[in-house]
């Protein structure tokens, strides 16, 4: 199994395949499928597929196979990106039972920390549909809090005019927002388990 990371270099020489992909996720798939991919480089719906070095960056959207060393052996049916397992749920629940249910697969509920993560939960769950829990709730109007780790958000994936504060406690991926973040009601239990392992 290959492991990404988003990295400060792109790739030197010239790529082996260049072809369409609509997201980064499908151009990581298509460079996992080829032996010779060792990197890859995503912008404008172009997908830059090379089996080179590195050379200093000058944009983002640069990512490189990595060794699995030291991270997290993911189980199977798990998506792997940066160092990081990820699970979508097959059945709803609410926030508490959510994240029981990631915990009971060794995990927590998902906890974003940064724009490229963010794109690659959202570009899967294009292809699934629904609403998914983010591991963020908020205990006081407001104040937003990660419970895997009861820090702070310091990454954002708000929609516009959200959070409203009017809807609830939690914060969901929200399909009819192209999964960008909205909050929603904890006790809603239409909302499937997002689960990740964290390589942090």
């Amino acid at each position: 199994m290959q492991y990404y990371r988003e990295t400060s270099g792109i790739p030197s020489g010239d790529p082996v395949l260049v072809l369409q992909t609509d997201n980064t996720l499908h151009c990581a798939l298509k460079c996992n499928s080829l032996a010779v991919c060792q990197a890859f480089r995503f912008a404008n719906r172009t997908c830059e597929l090379f089996n080179a070095s590195f050379v200093p960056c000058h944009g983002s959207g640069c990512f490189a196979v990595f060794t699995a060393d030291g991270w997290p052996s993911c189980p199977d049916g798990w998506l792997v990106f940066e160092g990081s397992c990820f699970m979508f749920g097959n059945s709803s629940a609410n926030f508490t039972a959510a994240q029981n249910f990631c915990k009971s697969h060794g995990g927590n509920l998902i906890h974003v920390n940064s724009a490229p993560e963010n794109d690659f939960v959202r570009s899967h769950a294009r292809t699934l549909q629904g609403r998914f829990w983010l591991a963020l709730n908020q205990p006081e109007e407001g104040h937003w809090i990660w419970v895997d780790t009861n820090t702070t958000d310091t990454f954002l994936g708000w929609a516009p005019n959200e959070p409203d504060w009017s809807a609830g406690e939690c914060a969901v991926f929200e399909g009819q927002k192209d999964y960008q973040w909205a909050d929603y009601p904890c006790v809603y239990n239409d909302v499937i388990p997002l689960c990740e392992i964290s390589g942090e």
